[in-house]
């Protein structure tokens, strides 16, 4: 009878929602000022807005994603790419920022319209490079977000209030911790936590019908996708079997 255990930190694997603009579908909506032309896209999937010289009142301009399919995840990680031009004197509702809102949700219609449904606010976008000149590839800025998921959908709507902004791209993605299985152990894929404070403890099995634990098979999934597993954690081969690493683990 051999004695199997293992212990430390198993990698962390992602799964991506959405990435970049390129399978997403984007709906535009919004009741500009005088002048302002509200949300166009432009280029390979990418999406802008420039009403920054809107003279008679302040711009409203909302552009919002499709469902997103949240699948097992208990916290989402937003990474927006942008870019923002500086305002300039005489600019009455000039803009150098944006504010993110999301609608969580179970259902995949009707589509909300951040008009007449009330979005939840995430965060107001504070770039660090503003521009006074046409902007350039290396004049991006990066908002990140994390949110608490409710629902099995998620939508995400960009606000406009008269800037001069590009959404280079979009990234909404989970962590999670990987099926693990050694040494006749396994611990199912898990979704991580919204925080470490918050992980609960992932129950674990032999994975040979002649093998046993003597100790609660337990780990933790941390809230950056990886495994933490105590050295105690371990199954046995039954008596009268013996363990063998080849094809796989087994007891035989």
């Amino acid at each position: 009878m051999i004695l199997l255990c293992f212990c430390g930190v198993a990698l962390s694997e992602t799964d991506i929602l959405l990435d970049g603009l390129r399978n997403a579908y984007f709906s535009i909506s919004g009741r500009a000022g005088y002048g302002a032309g509200g949300w166009f896209g432009y280029g390979k999937n990418r999406y802008a807005v420039c009403d920054s010289f809107a003279r008679t009142k302040e711009p409203t301009n909302w552009l919002r994603t499709d469902f997103i399919d949240v699948k097992d995840a208990i916290r989402v990680d937003i990474i927006v790419n942008y870019t923002v031009r500086k305002c300039r004197p005489g600019q009455t509702y000039c803009k150098e920022y944006f504010k993110l809102y999301g609608y969580q949700t179970l259902k995949t219609s009707p589509r909300p319209n951040p008009l007449v449904t009330p979005f939840d606010f995430l965060a107001k976008a504070k770039p660090t490079n503003v521009p006074d000149r046409p902007t350039r590839p290396g004049d991006f800025n990066l908002l990140k977000v994390s949110i608490k998921i409710k629902r099995k959908g998620l939508y995400l709507a960009f606000y406009d209030q008269g800037s001069c902004l590009s959404l280079l791209s979009v990234r909404v993605s989970f962590n999670y911790c990987p099926e693990i299985q050694k040494r006749l152990v396994t611990f199912a894929r898990t979704a991580s936590p919204f925080s470490d404070s918050s992980a609960d403890q992932v129950e674990g099995r032999c994975t040979d019908q002649q093998s046993r634990n003597t100790t609660v098979l337990t780990a933790t999934c941390t809230s950056q996708g990886n495994w933490m597993i105590n050295d105690n954690v371990r199954c046995l081969c039954q008596p009268g079997y013996r363990y063998s690493s080849y094809p796989k683990p087994r007891c035989c």
